[in-house]
């Protein structure tokens, strides 16, 4: 497969609307893991952080969904005969859903792997380098809690 028959898959199939439902199965695992994670904490799952969080990564996952719909707004869109300037692109639309879907997707699986990690189980050295940042945002949340909750250890 040559390169310009798989940025024309990538292009027939790589819509927002295909984007965001990847991204949107990619948040229900970070919250199943997160959840798991929280459980083996013994930490609610039902809290306002879990719940604001998921409202966040869900509404992160639209995003490519939003330029697709405004990709197919401005194409029904009547030709505006005062501005004969403006020429519509859809193509513009399909890069924007892509790189959005990537930049998303690229944190979104950060923070898979380190709840991942987080919840129990085994990952690679060099993915752990690579996930170190969000896994150490991840534990200082958890440390942050468990001290408003006033179960602050004394070793620390």
């Amino acid at each position: 497969m040559d390169v310009y028959s798989a940025f024309e898959w990538l292009m027939s199939y790589a819509n927002g609307m295909t984007i965001s439902f990847v991204l949107a199965v990619g948040v229900f695992i970070d919250a199943l893991l997160g959840s798991s994670w929280r459980k083996a904490n013994g930490l609610r799952r039902n809290s306002n952080g879990f719940f604001n969080g998921f409202l966040k990564n869900i509404s992160l996952a639209l995003i490519p969904a939003t330029f697709w719909l405004a990709n197919i707004l401005f194409y029904y869109l009547p030709p505006d005969p005062t501005h004969p300037q403006f020429r519509y692109n859809p193509l513009m639309f399909d890069f924007i859903s892509v790189g959005a879907g990537m930049y998303i997707g690229d944190w979104l699986l950060h923070s898979i792997l380190a709840n991942w990690k987080l919840s129990g189980r085994t990952i690679s050295p060099r993915i752990e380098r690579w996930i170190q940042e969000e896994y150490d945002s991840k534990i200082e949340q958890h440390n942050l809690k468990l001290d408003k909750l006033g179960d602050t250890h004394e070793d620390k």
